[in-house]
């Protein structure tokens, strides 16, 4: 029996959703391929995961017991691959970082990351940028030691599970930005303020929680600019910046993102701010990942206040 672990992965997450469409966003695949993984999971089992008699994804018997055993097999699994990669990483002094991709890490982090390597020569720095999602799963894994992102999206994926038994530090905030496009019919006019938007409308995305940011960002624009936004959902940050660039429009963003830096956008700072964080899983006792994680608090310790928060599973 030949059976691969993203078959397995494919099938748990379509039985945590009890909905193929779901899953495939949730794992950023089509929908047929999920399909094609579960039905093959099924024939190497020799018995039927999913009730197909019914409109609805529901679990055949053999389907529950298999979530059962393959939750727990995987979970085992993720725990001997953080330890061996551990063990690994730490003979030969290396720290891996996960960024989110759409970052300029560079701006608020060059600094920190040169007086590191200056320091500690013998640790090897690799960082990697992914999506959000690919960065709380990698971290769970173990194919990275640490992962920076936005607070308010690590306290999403703890609140869906994504993650568990993870640290989460506190360093920096950054500024809010109302982002639009220099071919925007309002850019040419002078001394602009966010009330001059109030006609176009605001582009955001949603993930499983919901649309990513929208509550916060209509109470700020409400709240202090005014005017109560009209908003349209896009399928994620790529189809924001496609709308702008068609010239109407504007998003709130975040100052670490990159694209403020493509000369056909624009950006009017906002009075508000996100917090930028780090995380790191509560059993990495990996000496270079500790040194890389107190060397960053000890930097921005200056800089705002550390805080610490252990999320922990209810397992």
């Amino acid at each position: 029996m030949v059976i691969d672990t993203l078959s397995i992965a494919y099938f748990l997450e379509v039985a945590r959703c009890l909905n193929f469409t779901k899953a495939a966003n949730a794992l950023y695949v089509s929908q047929p391929a999920i399909s094609r993984k579960v039905a093959a999971l099924e024939k190497e089992l020799g018995c039927p995961l999913i009730d197909r008699t019914s409109k609805s994804v529901v679990l055949t018997p053999a389907g529950k017991e298999f979530q059962k055993y393959f939750t727990k097999m995987m979970s085992e699994l993720d725990d001997m691959v953080i330890k061996v990669r551990g063990m690994s990483q730490e003979k030969a002094g290396k720290v891996s970082l996960g960024v989110f991709q759409e970052w300029d890490f560079s701006e608020q982090f060059r600094p920190v990351l040169m007086k590191f390597r200056e320091e500690y020569r013998q640790i090897q720095l690799n960082i990697d940028t992914n999506l959000e999602k690919n960065l709380f799963r990698g971290l769970k894994q173990g194919q990275y030691d640490v992962i920076f992102g936005m607070r308010a999206q690590i306290d999403s994926a703890v609140r869906q599970g994504h993650l568990q038994n993870v640290k989460i530090y506190d360093l920096v905030s950054v500024q809010k930005l109302l982002l639009y496009s220099r071919y925007n019919v309002l850019a040419k006019r002078e001394n602009l303020t966010p009330a001059d938007f109030k006609e176009q409308t605001m582009y955001t995305f949603r993930d499983e929680e919901g649309p990513v940011g929208l509550g916060s960002n209509m109470r700020l624009l409400e709240k202090r600019y005014g005017f109560k936004p009209q908003y349209h959902l896009v399928s994620s940050l790529d189809a924001i910046f496609v709308a702008l660039s068609a010239g109407d429009g504007y998003a709130i963003v975040d100052q670490m993102v990159r694209v403020k830096r493509n000369p056909d956008f624009s950006y009017l700072e906002l009075d508000d701010y996100n917090t930028v964080s780090l995380a790191i899983l509560e059993e990495n006792d990996s000496n270079s990942s500790q040194k890389f994680v107190n060397y960053c608090l000890s930097y921005f310790q200056g800089q705002q206040k550390v805080t610490e928060v252990i999320r922990k599973s209810d397992a």
